[in-house]
Order: structure tokens, then sequence, then C-alpha cells
């Protein structure tokens, strides 16, 4: 079953669709610091910003934000 959420983009407000486990090209998964969960990550269609998902908010957080980091030693295929 296919799960949709509607995102909010955290540089320029664009609301986008984003469908859950949809495989981002640089197959990362990302975390909030200190927290243990696999954030996924996407584009915003409108300013290209890279950011990671937080679903249960509807938005978004830029992957350069210094909450943000890479889970290490996990990568996609």
């Amino acid at each position: 079953m296919y799960c949709f959420y509607e995102i909010k983009c955290p540089k320029c407000g664009h609301q986008f669709t984003w469908l859950e486990d949809s495989k981002d090209s640089d197959g990362n998964f990302y975390r909030r610091k200190g927290q243990k969960e696999l954030l996924e990550s996407t584009n915003c269609p409108k300013c290209n910003t890279k950011m990671v998902v937080l679903k249960e908010s509807h938005s978004g957080i830029d992957i350069m934000n210094e909450s943000i980091e890479i889970v290490p030693g996990f990568r996609g295929l």
C-alpha cells in the first residue's frame, strides 16, 4: 500500500506530496543527533533543497542543519 505525506520545504515553504519509501538518489539515511531513528530524504520540487522528512510534523529539515547527521554504517542499495 502506498503512503503519501504532504511535506513543507524548510527553505521556500513549498508544500508537496511525498511518497513514503521512495528511494532518494544518494541512498543515505539520516537522523536527528541523539535520536535512534531513520529518516528518509527528498528534494523540494520547487527549489531543489535536499531535506530529511519528518512524517509526524509534515515538514522537512535541510540536511545541512546542524541537528541532522548521516546514520553511520547504514547505506541503501
